[in-house]
């Protein structure tokens, strides 16, 4: 099945447009793990059982020392999860200055190294977590060599950074530098608790390059 075939099988389509449906739960978020641990194992993805941030606030971002007693501290993102106009999204926590590091996905995701391994736990969880993994999904190049070869990889993250949504124009708020880049960095001045937006079209999507 494809990856529109599988969208249609568990009418997703309704799901997505409800603009009300509650935010994942910590119970959710780690249920997600779990199911990507035992289905697709953890050298695909960081271990998340290192990361004391809780997926509810995101992940590890950077550290911050605090001192020669207390050491490093880990920072989460500055944002966090709610419902806004478009619905379930995120947010910014404080003010960030323009050109600030917002998100690192090489911190946050999981990739998929085969098209069955995202079926097999897609297919692992109830429809509403299959509709919104399905939603959470992308395709990316992760070096300057796959973006120019269109070689593309499976992803997603099981934290709320997934949460995050496209817009176009002036709306956009982040972004990465490049096509296959996974450090999101602030386009302007943002406020707090204004929606941060990314245009998703700067990853190409090719679900048949990954086969689905």
């Amino acid at each position: 099945m494809g990856f529109h075939d599988i969208r249609k099988h568990f009418k997703c389509k309704s799901y997505a447009n409800d603009i009300k449906k509650p935010l994942p739960t910590l119970a959710d978020w780690n249920n997600i793990r779990r199911r990507y641990k035992e289905l697709v194992g953890v050298e695909f993805g960081k271990n998340f059982d290192e990361d004391p941030i809780q997926p509810t606030e995101g992940y590890t971002l950077t550290t911050e020392k605090r001192g020669l007693l207390r050491g490093s501290v880990p920072v989460p993102p500055p944002y966090y999860a709610d419902h806004g106009e478009r619905g379930r999204g995120l947010f910014a926590k404080r003010d960030i200055k323009k050109g600030e590091l917002v998100h690192d996905g090489a911190n946050s995701d999981i990739v998929f190294p085969t098209a069955r391994s995202w079926r097999q736990l897609v297919f692992s969880l109830q429809r509403e977590m299959a509709c919104s993994l399905v939603d959470w999904t992308w395709t990316q190049s992760t070096t300057k060599e796959e973006y120019e070869n269109d070689e593309l990889k499976l992803f997603s993250a099981p934290n709320i950074s997934v949460l995050l949504n496209g817009s176009s124009g002036e709306e956009v708020n982040i972004n990465p530098k490049t096509g296959y880049s996974s450090k999101f960095y602030a386009l302007r001045d943002i406020k707090k608790g204004e929606e941060l937006v990314t245009d998703y079209d700067v990853y190409e999507t090719d679900w048949k390059a990954v086969g689905l």
